[in-house]
């Protein structure tokens, strides 16, 4: 055969093998899509639910409470369900070991919450059948997003999105059927918890089903090795994400908090779009068999709808805002609408980033990613103890504008860095 043969053949495969991973790309979001846009739905009930029911002060406590589980649930890992990912799309055939090495983490990292609990090391008085039923409830969740991990790592995305419609289904219904009851803190929680135990266990029969059921032998070492630069970045993407509404508590108080929140929480709901794209790619980006066509033509894809998903975002707000936050969160957080402003440029940054993040990611450059979240804390810290205090929620605003776009930036330059150096399966 002659070298224009050989030359030829190569790049017929590379050009069916690009057509393939982009196929799967599509098809995995556009599943993850019609699942989460039905699911979005039903989520913006329940917070809209949530926030009629429990005004703003109440509201604004609880949203301090859920930031302290946060804080507590880098202990249960949810940093190694990126690792599960990535590791999943570099090797497919160790996926049922790396799934199950991280659940066995997880529970470990339960049993070192629940004797700091019962040693009086962690906790809250004032909150302590709430907090109890937050971590329960905390706890289910994290291992679920373990089992959405491994589904989204066999390109499982229509049966992830069937899981994601059915959770806030079932808080809707236990809202509903509450509703002749005054709702508190500690019931919202409880009814969180019993919502989550009931998805979970149904996940861990579909996990057994994906990956097989769990051997004893298995070793959590090796998850822990590989894991624990991606917990750190969780952590570290923790702290700077909840700085605003820590500061806000400190320096203003829970009214604040519950009046800023209800923005960050509707852009929450809007975030899930590039967050999906960033779970189905990163498989597709990390396995090893990619060539540096197929690589580009899938990053072009994700860059070009991080645009356009931002630029209708940005639009979205800016013309329709008002009426669907006043539909959200009712009269009482009419002052929210002019924050929600503000961040109207946030699902643009956020998806950036997140392509950005798959790039270092799928990669192998986690450490460096690390890197730039540890100054994307400082920053934001910073930000947040200087503004906060001067300005209020307008502080907190402009601080959270601030550290998105420091995150940008850092991320775009650690991205074509990390891309520059990379080596793939089969030369393009």
């Amino acid at each position: 055969m002659s070298l224009r043969s050989v030359r030829a053949l190569l790049y017929h495969q590379s050009k069916n093998l690009t057509k393939g991973l982009a196929s799967i790309l599509l098809r995995g979001i556009t599943l993850s899509y019609s699942g989460m846009i039905a699911a979005g739905v039903f989520g913006t009930l329940v917070q809209s639910l949530i926030l009629r029911r429990l005004g703003p002060q109440v509201y604004g406590e609880y949203t301090l409470l859920l930031t302290s589980l946060l804080f507590i649930a880098l202990v249960l890992g949810f940093g190694f369900d990126v690792w599960v990912l990535r590791d999943g799309g570099a090797h497919p055939d160790q996926l049922a070991d790396s799934v199950w090495q991280v659940l066995l983490l997880k529970i470990a990292g339960l049993i070192i919450v629940l004797i700091g609990l019962s040693i009086g090391l962690i906790g809250n008085a004032h909150y302590t059948p709430a907090f109890l039923l937050g971590l329960a409830g905390t706890a289910c969740s994290s291992f679920a997003q373990t089992a959405y991990a491994a589904l989204r790592a066999r390109q499982r995305n229509g049966l992830v999105a069937i899981f994601q419609i059915i959770e806030p289904l079932l808080l809707l219904g236990a809202l509903f059927f509450s509703n002749l009851n005054p709702l508190t803190i500690t019931m919202l929680m409880g009814i969180r918890f019993i919502c989550s135990f009931v998805l979970l266990m149904a996940l861990l029969k579909q996990l057994v089903v994906v990956c097989g059921s769990i051997h004893l032998h298995l070793n959590p070492l090796r998850a822990l090795r590989g894991g624990l630069l991606y917990l750190t970045s969780d952590g570290l993407a923790t702290i700077y994400l909840q700085a605003p509404t820590v500061a806000l508590g400190m320096f203003i108080g829970a009214s604040a908090v519950g009046i800023f929140r209800p923005a960050l929480d509707l852009l929450g709901i809007v975030y899930t779009v590039p967050t999906l794209a960033f779970f189905v790619a990163l498989p597709l980006l990390s396995n090893p068999a990619i060539t540096h066509t197929d690589f580009i033509r899938l990053v072009r894809i994700l860059v070009i709808g991080s645009f356009l998903f931002g630029i209708a975002m940005i639009g979205g707000i800016v013309f329709v805002g008002q009426r669907v936050l006043d539909s959200f969160t009712g009269a009482e957080y009419a002052e929210t609408y002019s924050y929600l402003l503000l961040l109207s440029p946030l699902p643009l940054l956020k998806a950036c980033n997140l392509v950005a993040a798959a790039i270092i990611l799928s990669r192998d450059a986690v450490r460096t990613r690390v890197v730039a979240q540890g100054f994307a804390v400082i920053s934001s810290i910073v930000l947040n103890y200087l503004l906060t205090p001067r300005l209020g929620i307008y502080g907190a605003t402009y601080a959270v504008l601030a550290t998105e776009i420091i995150i940008l930036i850092l991320y775009m330059s650690l991205a074509l860095i990390t891309y520059r150096r990379s080596t793939f399966g089969i030369p393009a």
